[in-house]
């Protein structure tokens, strides 16, 4: 048994920061409705800190797993360094090899915190910090995020954005398999993170 796989069953069983917080900030739900996985996400933040949070829900072991690994890796941090976690550090936290019908039971934690982050920025009057994009982002992640960059991946010769790589490959893993040299990929990632900062203002 890998390593990994020894984790995610030990978090499964074992979940960290499981149940309610009675004075949360706010509370949010989440359901992957193919797998049957629900769980809520309850998040305590004071002056743009995370204070404290819990999670309850019922599913699959990589969906409950991927949950108390995330409470763990968020308790006690700044809510804008929370915001730059991305789906791609989700699956690598999980190990990476996820198969490719698992990978929404693994990043419902992933998508109901994201619900909570965006209350919580309501309810504090919290600013959003535009999140860098990074060579270790995932391709549909991206574009998904950002529409605007289809034009800059295109220009570099990336027209894999809509195929079923897209999905699991990253920006950098893309670029090599399309030739790309270093200083190149490092050019691209300078231009996206250009094109999405022109669009914010």
């Amino acid at each position: 048994m890998s390593l990994y796989r020894e984790e995610i069953l030990d978090h499964y069983k074992h979940p960290r920061n499981f149940g309610v917080l009675d004075d949360a900030t706010v509370t949010v739900d989440g359901e992957n409705s193919a797998c049957g996985d629900r769980m809520k996400f309850a998040l305590k933040a004071r002056d743009g800190v995370l204070d404290e949070t819990r999670w309850s829900g019922s599913g699959c072991a990589l969906s409950m797993a991927g949950a108390s690994m995330l409470s763990e890796r968020i308790k006690g941090k700044k809510v804008h360094d929370i915001e730059s976690i991305t789906e791609s550090d989700i699956l690598q936290m999980m190990g990476g090899a996820i198969v490719q019908g698992r990978i929404n039971c693994a990043l419902l934690c992933f998508k109901t915190l994201h619900k909570g982050l965006d209350l919580l920025r309501s309810e504090q009057n919290i600013t959003s910090t535009p999140m860098p994009i990074t060579k270790k982002m995932n391709i549909s992640e991206v574009v998904a995020r950002w529409p605007e960059t289809r034009l800059v991946l295109s220009e570099y010769n990336l027209h894999c954005v809509g195929c079923h790589a897209s999905s699991f490959d990253t920006l950098e893993a893309g670029a090599k398999v399309h030739g790309m040299s270093e200083d190149e990929i490092d050019q691209m990632i300078d231009d996206l993170n250009i094109v999405i900062s022109h669009k914010k203002q």
